[in-house]
């Protein structure tokens, strides 16, 4: 009896520490990335090439592989990236870069000829980068990409021709066709990022595939897992590598396999920028909802050419009806943020005309009109259920507040356009979202002898201030213009701002510097660290 109760006991031991050791396993494999990042995207990247990623998985994603001349700090100033140092020269038409002594991920230096070469393979028509027009402002740049298209009418140039030149290994020299200081801001754009000429030609196309990649930023692709989760290792050739704390980020996407949703709700993700909207207010209580501002806005724009709309005090008196804070709390829920001006999340000196339909109504009096006397108005809004759902809000408002009748014509974007141009409308939904940190661009629209401005409306003081912004040298006389010019635009309002957009992310408690630029790139993980709670 007592040799087999000890052998009963030793089984017992023996299967206790099997059951230790598997379950032990399981757990490693499990918790193989929990010093990881572990974020979720809503699908995998379509292109992880600088030159044509356009999907918001690829651009999340690329500014932690790669790196610009610059980066955007949280605090929206720019640091030093792969340019050490930087200086203009011959009063704002030339830059010069020194580039940092820095390696590729396979031990090869970044240079020069790098951003050279990224740059025109980028204008390289032949390549059709979706984002080559932002490399217009170098001198030849656009000679060289648009030279066979049927409506340009400049002049041809070659590749050599543009003004985008090495020196040395060390140096970058660009020369522009006309000054700008918002130039240098475009440079965190994934376009302007360098690749590794001597890969890049040799592998053609193959070079972006996983396995193949070379990274200058802080993090490399380093593998696929099973499940299709994409693994990104801390990138120890990293020239700014003591400062990336985490040792990497596995990025999980929806599939067949896995719902990033219920993997944040079950703790097994950390971040996601793919938030349900009926989750919001429940992540809100929870503290793990966050917004962040975009250069992005929402509006609706007038033809102040056409009776009865070239009357300002109508187009005062159709934005005064609105509560534009109810609008986006009650009706949208989405984190948006009440629109003041043009400029999304700008301070207007002169905000937009809001919530007094009182002050409407006498306004549209004193324009002559009643509700029985004003002519219903036509909207022409994009054909798809969230801006009809937003469109019907705003119809039944101007009813309920003015009696004014407006009728929705949904269109696809090639029709709306076409209507635009033609000034066949009354109101029309437009928005804008900005590739780099400009705002010049949202009032660029309506300056006279623009093509894009088709409100009918102009003002010489206006496009002159406009100008001015692009042209300043520093950055307080070009803030200084711009705010002027906005002024001069909501005071005589040929539009209807609605709102201005925010990115409302999730995070776990165990998170934080994780930062979303308010335009260009859509997350910058080099500062994020995984605190030990």
């Amino acid at each position: 009896m007592t040799g087999n109760k000890a052998f009963s006991k030793v089984h017992i031991f023996i299967f206790l520490i099997l059951f230790v050791m598997i379950s032990l396993t399981g757990c490693r494999q499990e918790d193989k990335y929990i010093s990881f990042l572990r974020y979720g995207l809503a699908e995998a990247p379509a292109s992880l090439d600088p030159a044509l990623v356009q999907d918001a998985a690829g651009r999340q994603l690329l500014g932690a592989v790669y790196e610009g001349l610059l980066r955007q700090k949280p605090d929206g100033t720019y640091e030093a990236a792969m340019a050490g140092e930087w200086s203009m020269e011959e009063a704002g038409l030339k830059y010069i870069f020194k580039i940092r002594d820095a390696v590729w991920s396979d031990g090869s230096p970044v240079t020069a000829q790098d951003f050279v070469f990224a740059w025109k393979r980028a204008l390289d028509p032949q390549n059709r980068s979706p984002y080559a027009y932002l490399l217009y402002d170098i001198k030849n740049a656009e000679g060289y990409h648009r030279a066979g298209t049927k409506d340009y009418y400049g002049a041809a140039a070659t590749a050599d021709e543009v003004s985008v030149y090495a020196p040395d290994e060390a140096t970058l020299v660009v020369e522009l066709r006309q000054p700008d200081t918002a130039f240098f801001k475009k440079l965190v754009h994934p376009v302007f990022f360098p690749l590794p000429q001597g890969l890049v030609q040799e592998l053609g196309k193959a070079y972006f595939a996983v396995e193949n990649m070379a990274a200058n930023g802080p993090f490399i692709p380093a593998e696929q897992s099973p499940e299709g989760a994409l693994v990104l290792n801390k990138n120890i050739a990293y020239w700014d590598a003591e400062n990336v704390s985490l040792p990497g980020i596995v990025c999980y996407f929806d599939n067949e396999k896995q719902d990033t949703w219920r993997m944040f709700e079950e703790g097994r993700l950390d971040l996601t920028l793919t938030v349900p909207q009926a989750e919001l207010e429940e992540q809100q209580k929870e503290n793990r909802l966050f917004v962040s501002p975009l250069l992005a806005n929402y509006y609706y724009q007038f033809n102040t050419a056409k009776t009865p709309l070239q009357d300002k005090r109508v187009r005062q008196a159709l934005s005064l009806a609105l509560d534009r804070k109810q609008m986006v709390e009650e009706i949208l829920r989405g984190a948006q943020r009440p629109a003041q001006g043009l400029i999304p999340h700008f301070a207007a000196e002169n905000p937009a005309p809001d919530n007094n339909p009182a002050e409407a109504q006498r306004l549209l009096a004193e324009a002559g009109f009643t509700a029985e006397s004003f002519p219903a108005l036509e909207l022409l809004v994009a054909a798809e259920e969230s801006h009809l759902y937003l469109a019907e809000y705003l119809k039944n408002q101007w009813q309920e507040k003015l009696g004014i009748t407006v009728n929705i014509t949904p269109l696809d974007p090639e029709a709306r356009r076409m209507r635009l141009l033609a000034r066949d409308y009354d109101l029309a939904l437009a928005g804008w979202f900005v590739d780099y940190d400009e705002k010049a661009e949202f009032l660029e629209s309506f300056v006279f002898r623009l093509g894009q401005n088709t409100s009918g409306w102009s003002n010489a003081h206006y496009d002159a201030l406009v100008k001015a912004a692009r042209t300043s040298l520093t950055e307080e006389e070009r803030l200084t213009a711009l705010q002027q010019a906005e002024i001069i635009l909501m005071a005589d309002l040929p539009v209807l701002p609605l709102y201005d957009y925010t990115r409302a992310y999730v995070q776990q408690g165990r998170v934080e510097g994780f930062y979303v630029p308010p335009a260009g790139l859509e997350a910058e993980f080099k500062w994020v660290r995984i605190k030990t709670l």
